[in-house]
């Protein structure tokens, strides 16, 4: 993952915000929430059934979400892991992206406030 890349894109979340409206943002903002949760245990669980294919579609969805909200570095390591899924690498490489992904989404999540009670 490049260092280089930030952790939230702030011009990508301000044109989403723009795009869509303030009033939609917490609706939106609460469907990535739950989409971090989900997707990371169903990323989690798959590497441990061996599902690579559903690995590599929910990698790929999740890249897709935490780009269209400017969590550049979250959909780099779903880029990565989709790759490494679609090229059936060993798993044992693949779950070395998992701590990466595990931190960038704890990361965006403390921004959006998702682990404030």
């Amino acid at each position: 993952m490049p260092d280089n890349l930030p952790i939230l894109d702030s011009d990508v979340l301000n044109q989403l915000r723009e795009d869509v409206g303030a009033d939609a943002m917490p609706v939106l903002m609460d469907a990535l929430r739950r989409e971090f949760s989900t997707s990371f245990a169903t990323i989690v669980s798959s590497l441990e059934s061996g599902d690579l294919a559903l690995l590599e579609t929910t990698a790929h969805a999740l890249k897709s979400s935490s780009a269209s909200f400017g969590a550049a570095r979250v959909s780099a390591v779903c880029l990565k892991l989709e790759l490494a899924a679609n090229a059936r690498e060993d798993s044992a490489k693949i779950k070395q992206l998992i701590p990466q992904l595990e931190a960038t989404v704890a990361e965006v999540s403390t921004i959006f406030g998702f682990n404030a009670s």
